[in-house]
């Protein structure tokens, strides 16, 4: 799992995460003074490695990053119930490329910074490539206002600090079985560390939910909640049901938005795409399709869902599920399919 926000500076009195991408040898370091958690698992859940993650069983990873002879290193935690458990104590960050004339071989060193973990899996931490498709200029009234701004990779060639944590599926998995109940759901924060300890002060799911679909007067709402309390906000519900985007495709473009509700954006957004869960005729990454699942506690939260059963695809088409591929729904497919549905009808979807 790739960290897209990078290093955090503080902004307004508050730690925001931000992406210090960079070329050539001015690169930016991790900071020590927030905490960017990944959460993964059936339903999601919490924890701290610079990120934390937690996965079904309140499995929870923490890693905090410090200096030791000139390198940064981190220590990596399992947190359970029952106790918790220290998986690397001297990790090494990879360091920055900073040219062939004082790292002729970039690739090895590098490679010295996966850790590998007990029972399976690896870690790593450093710089990586960004491959997140973005084009920025969508801010600019939606590609200029003609489409005469369109089809620019804004951060293609630049570098993320990533954190990355590759872990058996079982893991994750409900009662840590994989073929059972191979959907879960993903989610990072960031948090920032005041008197009284971490507060979550920032989330991320689905790409560009807090800066497209929440509203300004609930950001700060939103990203304070944990997932399982999404439901419970009937404002931030209706922003899915009852998108804004559409209108102003219709009002620029003059594109007629499709009709309101928007329950495919519900599957999409909030309960994951299964058959039962809406129009879209589909059982692929809802965690409602896990045997193992209670159907009285499922609970509709914002959260990317990958159904770990689908195998991935060497070359996969970049509209995803859109094209009828189901490899990756859920995380990298997710991301240009659930922007392609603002604009599209449910049967578009």
């Amino acid at each position: 799992m790739e960290d897209p926000a990078g290093p955090r500076r503080k902004s307004g009195g508050r730690l925001r995460p931000v992406a210090f991408w960079s070329k050539g040898p001015n690169r930016h370091a991790f900071t020590d003074r927030s905490a960017r958690p990944h959460r993964a698992g059936p339903g999601g859940g919490a924890g701290r490695l610079l990120r934390r993650c937690r996965g079904p069983r309140g499995v929870r990873t923490r890693c905090r990053c410090r200096r030791g002879a000139g390198r940064k290193l981190y220590t990596l935690k399992r947190i359970t119930e029952s106790g918790t458990k220290t998986l690397v104590s001297d990790g090494v960050v990879a360091p920055s490329n900073v040219g062939p004339a004082s790292m002729p071989d970039y690739g090895t060193l590098r490679a010295q910074a996966i850790t590998g973990l007990p029972g399976g899996g690896k870690t790593f931490a450093g710089q990586s490539d960004e491959a997140f498709f973005l084009d920025l200029r969508i801010f600019d009234l939606l590609y200029g206002g003609d489409l005469s701004e369109v089809g620019q990779d804004t951060t293609k060639g630049y570098n993320v600090q990533t954190l990355a944590l590759q872990v058996p599926a079982d893991e994750l998995a409900l009662k840590g079985d994989a073929t059972r109940n191979p959907v879960i759901g993903v989610w990072s924060t960031t948090d920032k560390k005041g008197s009284d300890g971490f507060v979550q002060v920032s989330r991320l799911g689905n790409p560009l939910v807090n800066e497209v679909v929440v509203p300004a007067g609930l950001k700060d709402a939103f990203n304070a909640l944990p997932p399982a309390k999404d439901a419970g906000v009937p404002a931030l519900v209706k922003r899915v049901t009852d998108p804004e985007v559409p209108r102003l495709i219709e009002a620029i473009y003059g594109s007629k938005a499709p009709a309101t509700p928007r329950d495919d954006l519900v599957q999409i957004f909030l309960t994951g795409i299964a058959k039962r869960n809406g129009p879209i005729k589909a059982d692929l990454n809802s965690q409602i399709l896990n045997k193992d699942a209670d159907p009285d506690k499922f609970r509709p939260s914002e959260m990317l869902r990958l159904n770990t059963s689908i195998p991935p695809s060497k070359d996969p088409d970049r509209l995803g599920v859109l094209a009828g591929a189901a490899y990756g729904l859920g995380m990298a497919a997710t991301l240009t399919a659930a922007a392609c549905c603002w604009s599209r009808s449910p049967t578009g979807c």
